[in-house]
């Protein structure tokens, strides 16, 4: 089944000049999509748009069947099936670190959410976390962040996770934690878009590659 099917998808800041123009993606439930490119190639606008987060998009984006094209962010967030991971501003830094996870299990309509719940505190990726959790996200270090943000999006268990440089700021224990993590997902039929610069991450994870230009890639 196609949990994400994108035709002839343009987005940019102004409707005359757009970042990226005529791609065109298909990504099976249970998959991992993985999207290179390099730096300022539009890796983040592509995701940004799909998201409804560019001022201007166009072609047709459909999630879960459904065509988001016209959707604003706000439509799509609270959507439920579909959850994402910015590269910057990931979590609330005005709240705990409980907070923040407890926020998510509070919007999530997954009837799971409270299993996630105790996965995410149980989990070897969240193990240097749980000396923060009264604390504020704020005093939290950017891989810190990172390892909240992603378990927030766990615990509300959408259908689509979409991560933007995920592994940034992560040391090779966290990575090699995160790539468990994302298998597990990957087994419980979640579908994932993964836009990375770490190419041995994405060539060991992926199911397919996309060059935000356009050139696909198979993995065998």
């Amino acid at each position: 089944m196609e949990m994400i099917k994108i035709k002839d998808f343009s987005a940019g800041y102004f409707k005359n000049t757009p970042i990226i123009g005529g791609v065109s993606m298909d990504v099976q439930q249970g998959t991992i999509a993985g999207i290179k490119g390099k730096n300022g190639s539009g890796k983040s606008t592509l995701v940004k748009g799909i998201l409804g987060l560019t001022p201007y998009k166009s072609g047709t984006v459909l999630m879960n069947n459904v065509n988001i094209i016209d959707w604003d962010c706000y439509k799509i967030g609270f959507s439920g099936f579909v959850g994402y991971l910015p590269q910057r501003n990931r979590i609330f830094t005005n709240l705990t670190t409980i907070d923040n996870l407890n926020l998510s299990l509070h919007y999530s309509e997954s009837k799971y959410k409270n299993e996630k719940f105790k996965f995410v505190l149980s989990s070897n990726f969240f193990s240097n976390l749980k000396e923060y959790l009264n604390h504020s996200a704020s005093v939290l270090s950017g891989g810190q962040s990172l390892i909240l943000a992603l378990s927030c999006l766990i615990i509300y268990d959408p259908l689509i996770f979409i991560l933007d440089e995920p592994s940034d700021g992560l040391d090779n224990k966290k990575i090699q934690d995160f790539i468990s993590i994302l298998k597990i997902l990957r087994e419980e039929n979640k579908t994932i878009v993964l836009v990375e610069q770490n190419q041995e991450l994405l060539s060991n994870l992926s199911n397919i590659i996309y060059d935000v230009r356009g050139i696909t890639k198979y993995n065998l």
